[in-house]
């Protein structure tokens, strides 16, 4: 579930990425991206969304050969911060408490 939702508080965007065109495929319905091949996205904050059923039914799904850590810095350059860290396992990473 989705609450408190308005266009100020989600990000909505058209994306046109392999992984974007190949979902829909993957899910038997490509009636859903555009003439383009564009997938709608709706992106929301955590706190905002909430699983109130079918934990158990939730799976991950990778759709293209695993990216390793020296690949994703390739493209997305290094990690500029660290959230959560209060879940980190054991004591938090350093620098993950602080901007």
């Amino acid at each position: 579930m989705v609450t408190n939702v308005s266009p100020s508080t989600v990000n909505r965007a058209v994306c046109y990425c392999d992984d974007c065109q190949a979902f829909p495929h993957h899910l038997g319905r490509a009636d859903l991206p555009d003439a383009h091949g564009g997938t709608d996205i709706v992106q929301v904050a955590p706190p905002r969304l909430s699983f109130v059923q079918g934990q158990e039914r939730m799976v991950g799904l990778c759709l293209t050969p695993r990216a390793d850590a020296q690949r994703a810095d390739e493209l997305f350059g290094r990690p500029i911060g660290a959230i959560f860290s209060n879940y980190a396992v054991g004591p938090a990473p350093e620098g993950s408490t602080a901007f």
